[in-house]
């Protein structure tokens, strides 16, 4: 029996530990657009487009941001909403960005900005500046890495959207590495106390 509780507190222990996931974008087709009011899902997350024009896999034509795997582009007054397929909170820790097509850099956003709610309903926001290199293709590092503060923890949801530029704010997302925040240890413990309990009775 001893071996029995052991075994329940190290699984329940093991089932509160956060997975961490990275959207990379790779399993879509190319081309793929994904439409305003379009959605669609990628490692149990969803992510709704809310700009004017669609937000499309790349590379593309002509020359875009470019790290040599598939990235998403989002153009004009792009914003993408995220949020967990199952409801449940998240965290989200760091991702890439750069600009959009290397031609026109006055199409480029200054800043990648993120909003989001967490499970309380607090609003946080904060921003990213871009560093305006980019040359596609070519040898130039395009995509910065990002680190996001840690308060973004048990979001409900979080919209990237950009700015910085009198015109057009296109950018470029890749590699969003996000934690599904895990039922808490001692509520999963307690549900597995009571079917132990229930269990225990049913032998006695």
């Amino acid at each position: 029996m001893k071996n029995l509780i052991a075994a329940v507190l190290l699984f329940g222990c093991g089932a509160a530990q956060a997975a961490s996931v990275t959207i990379d974008f790779e399993e879509f087709p190319f081309p793929s657009a994904f439409l305003t009011g379009s959605s669609f899902a990628s490692q149990g997350f969803t992510i709704e487009n809310l700009g004017s024009i669609a937000a499309e896999i790349t590379p593309c034509s002509p020359s875009c941001a470019s790290n040599g795997t598939q990235t998403l582009l989002t153009q004009v007054d792009g914003a993408l909403r995220i949020s967990r397929t199952d409801g449940q909170l998240f965290s989200f820790l760091n991702f890439d960005g750069a600009e959009s097509f290397s031609t026109l850099p006055s199409f480029w956003a200054g800043s990648i900005d993120i909003q989001a709610e967490t499970a309380n309903g607090e609003i946080l926001n904060t921003s990213f500046i871009l560093d305006q290199i980019n040359d596609g293709t070519g040898s130039g590092i395009d995509f910065q890495t990002f680190s996001v503060d840690s308060e973004f923890a048990n979001l409900s949801s979080m919209v990237i959207s950009s700015s910085g530029n009198v015109g057009r704010n296109d950018f470029s997302l890749d590699n969003l590495v996000l934690t599904a925040v895990p039922i808490p240890a001692a509520v999963w413990l307690f549900g597995s106390g009571l079917g132990l309990l229930g269990w225990m009775r049913r032998k006695v």
